[in-house]
């Protein structure tokens, strides 16, 4: 019972301090598309700008990234998490394997998936970025993020926390995924 408490609180308070985050961002100069603290038409909605002050772009399908990571039982970005994940080549298989979250799609956790294997000689070691040793795995090897994979998940599929990842770390994924799928930062457009 203690644990579900722990969800649903730690979910409340995520909820609070998002509404409380965009209501911060709106009218601001750090707000996106048209200037008037809306996101305007077309626009990704407001720009997150966390306590620490780094910026985080926004995801043109919807996701908001930032980095909160917070050790209470739900996948927050910054964590590494587990979940099962499909294969690739063939989406009926797949295995338990360990994820970054990066950020949420509406109700949806977003998080790229991790590997302890390097890439660096495959075709797609560009993809792959380097972030380092954690808990996450038992046997203390380096991991690598999958940023050409960016993959959802609702929150009662993610069944276990790793660790949180250093906030460096995840400012080097969160900019390979975003030159990936041609996120951008909105507010270095402007003149």
């Amino acid at each position: 019972m203690q644990a579900v408490a722990g969800g649903v609180l730690g979910r409340l308070r995520r909820s609070v301090a998002d509404s409380i985050r965009r209501r911060g961002a709106a009218g601001t100069r750090g707000s996106a598309g048209d200037g008037d603290g809306t996101g305007g038409p077309g626009s990704s909605g407001p720009e997150v700008r966390p306590p620490g002050g780094r910026r985080w772009p926004t995801g043109g399908d919807g996701v908001t990234v930032h980095y909160a990571p917070d050790i209470d039982g739900d996948a927050d970005p910054g964590e590494v998490v587990w979940a099962w994940v499909p294969y690739e080549e063939d989406p009926t298989q797949g295995k338990d394997r360990p994820l970054l979250a990066i950020g949420h799609q509406d109700h949806l956790v977003v998080a790229v998936p991790l590997s302890s294997r390097s890439h660096h000689d495959r075709d797609d070691a560009a993809d792959w970025v380097e972030v380092g040793r954690g808990a996450w795995d038992s046997k203390g090897r380096v991991s690598y993020a999958d940023t050409s994979r960016l993959l959802r998940f609702i929150p009662s599929e993610i069944r276990r926390e790793g660790a949180a990842l250093h906030e460096d770390a995840f400012a080097r994924v969160v900019a390979a995924v975003a030159a990936r799928h041609g996120w951008h930062d909105e507010t270095s457009d402007r003149r």
